[in-house]
């Protein structure tokens, strides 16, 4: 493929999609948001109370770390690290 252009500047960027059963698969997603991966939490599986016990703790550990999160469908949610930008324009 000799038609293809770089794009410079861009640093690579990994996503994590998880379907966390336990607290601890949870804080370690949080883990890798920490070191810079941008992770996508399906949560729609879960009981509502167990959902919402990790739910607060990812949104309240990415802001602790400056990131931003999104709600992306029922149950299933963005987080990224700060150096990552949440739009939901182009």
């Amino acid at each position: 493929m000799n038609n293809l252009i770089p794009l410079t500047g861009m640093g690579n960027c990994a996503i994590a999609i998880l379907h966390p059963q336990t607290f601890d698969e949870t804080a370690r997603a949080v883990e890798a948001l920490k070191k810079g991966k941008v992770i996508l939490l399906n949560l729609a599986d879960l009981a509502t109370d167990q959902a919402q016990r990790y739910l607060d703790f990812a949104a309240g550990s990415t802001c602790a770390l400056s990131g931003h999160h999104h709600a992306i469908g029922s149950g299933v949610f963005l987080f990224a690290p700060p150096t990552v930008e949440i739009t939901t324009k182009v």
